[in-house]
């Protein structure tokens, strides 16, 4: 709820509970601020706000891609920087990002003054998601792939949803809209909530349909252990209530311990044979694109998909468990999952040389960058495949999963480790030793080294020799120092490339 009684509680409480699917658009415009505007879930937020008519203005340290490009095209006052003097003055409510902590002084200036607060998770449910069927998309892997194709679906399927997507689908006009419709369909982030509620992020969303896809430990840096994280989403599971509905992928050991004793019907998806929703027979295409079966109790279904990477048919099928619990007809879902393009940065083509072929995948887990590489080896089995790779998500760089990381990127031929940045080292020792990692693959018959910024990458890349087929990929959940953008650009002659 929002903190502290004010302006924007009192609107909320007076209006009562909207009947399912009303426009949000009835109440007065507000004076919304987002203190840390920045991130990927706030800058939707900011475009959420913005189009039901609030006057939006934001702060943040910086103003980058891709969330900078979204604010830009945005009705929005931002600043640089945080002051109390950004907040306007009668401003209704203002959202608090959980890159804010005590001491930052537009924080600080709002508690003291008991000016209306929120978090991202809480400002969205409240003004977003409310009143409308509650759909989110939850799991370690696939997130954003998943919301974006259930989006998508109910969209060809004329239900006008909103939703709320934590990345740029291709075949929406951005990652957000607030939807005319019933349903809102929201990605759902374990990740802490804000300085005041340490609890994840999608304890707030209230799901009456709560897909779970692929989970395993993750965020290493906020759940201290295994049991903590499964913690979160055993309370997750705990808010569908038993006329919902849970879509789940029974494949993955914690995904079937979460459910166990879920009071809701669920629906397991995934290639066991026990599933409901029963994925076979992947055939990747050469270059791009799957075909893959489906097995449901009443029928068959033969699919053909033009994404990159054979790991999207575990994000179709879930999507499709949704559809078809809504009841929506086989042919729309056979012709959403072939035309459905997937999300930005999700092993994308950059550029293609000849039979040589580059790529950038968003990669963030051990286990994300060995279905990528997996997938990739199946699409170009005779190619060299080289691996690009940015250890910056907070997973990727710890000790911990340092042997999971040399065991993921040993599906490579050859890798070009860039250092983690030393801003973004921890002083604690548990980041990962970039160097042991390239020795272990060494150890393993791969080629391995570390570069130590962006131009040695580049560097690296020119010393490629393409009068032979090469596949390469370029992995980061970063800018990666502007790595796929020079990929994308690449010249042959200008870059003095072997071919």
């Amino acid at each position: 709820m929002i903190k502290t009684p004010g302006k924007a509680e009192a609107l909320f409480e007076k209006q009562g509970n909207p009947p399912a699917g009303a426009s949000m658009d009835t109440r007065p415009p507000m004076k919304v601020h987002l203190m840390g505007i920045a991130g990927a879930g706030m800058s939707s937020l900011a475009g959420l706000f913005s189009a039901r008519g609030d006057r939006v203005s934001g702060s943040d340290t910086g103003f980058y891609p891709p969330a900078g490009e979204v604010l830009a095209a945005l009705p929005v006052r931002l600043h640089k920087g945080f002051s109390e003097n950004h907040i306007p003055r009668g401003v209704d409510l203002c959202v608090v990002g959980n890159i804010v902590s005590r001491g930052n002084p537009e924080a600080e200036f709002v508690l003291n003054r008991h000016i209306p607060y929120a978090s991202m998770p809480e400002a969205l449910y409240e003004y977003f998601i409310h009143g409308n069927r509650s759909i989110v998309v939850a799991g370690t892997h696939g997130k954003t792939t998943t919301s974006a194709f259930i989006a998508f679906l109910l969209n060809r399927a004329g239900r006008k949803p909103g939703y709320f997507i934590g990345g740029q689908p291709l075949d929406l006009p951005c990652g957000y809209s607030p939807g005319s419709g019933n349903d809102f369909v929201s990605e759902g982030d374990e990740y802490e909530t804000a300085f005041f509620d340490r609890s994840s992020k999608f304890l707030k969303y209230h799901p009456e349909i709560l897909v779970l896809n692929p989970m395993e430990y993750d965020h290493i840096d906020f759940f201290p252990d295994e049991a903590s994280y499964r913690a979160a989403f055993l309370n997750l599971v705990n808010q569908v209530p038993s006329a919902g509905r849970i879509i789940n992928c029974t494949d993955y050991p914690m995904n079937r311990e979460v459910a166990a004793g879920a009071f809701t019907a669920v629906t397991g998806y995934g290639s066991g044979e026990r599933n409901e929703i029963r994925i076979k027979d992947v055939v990747c295409a050469p270059g791009a694109g799957f075909s893959f079966t489906l097995l449901t109790k009443e029928q068959e279904l033969r699919l053909q998909s033009p994404l990159s990477g054979i790991y999207n048919a575990g994000n179709l099928a879930a999507g499709i468990a949704v559809g078809l619990y809504l009841e929506i007809s086989v042919s729309v879902i056979r012709d959403a999952v072939a035309c459905f393009r997937g999300v930005a940065r999700r092993l994308k083509l950059l550029r293609s040389i000849g039979d040589s072929h580059f790529y950038e995948d968003f990669a963030h887990h051990p286990t994300s960058l060995a279905r990528m590489l997996d997938s990739l080896r199946q699409m170009y089995p005779q190619h060299q495949l080289v691996c690009l790779v940015e250890p910056r998500s907070r997973s990727l760089r710890r000790r911990d999963f340092q042997e999971r990381l040399v065991e993921s990127l040993s599906g490579a031929d050859e890798v070009v480790i860039r250092r983690v940045a030393q801003a973004r080292r921890a002083a604690d020792g548990t980041e990962i030793n970039e160097s042991e990692v390239a020795a272990a693959l060494r150890h393993m018959g791969r080629r391995a080294t570390v570069a130590q910024d962006g131009e040695a990458v580049r560097c690296a890349v020119r010393a490629l020799d393409l009068s032979r087929p090469v596949a390469v990929v370029a992995a980061s959940n970063g800018a990666f120092d502007g790595l796929p953008s020079w990929l994308a650009d690449l010249d042959p002659q200008n870059e003095a490339l072997s071919t």
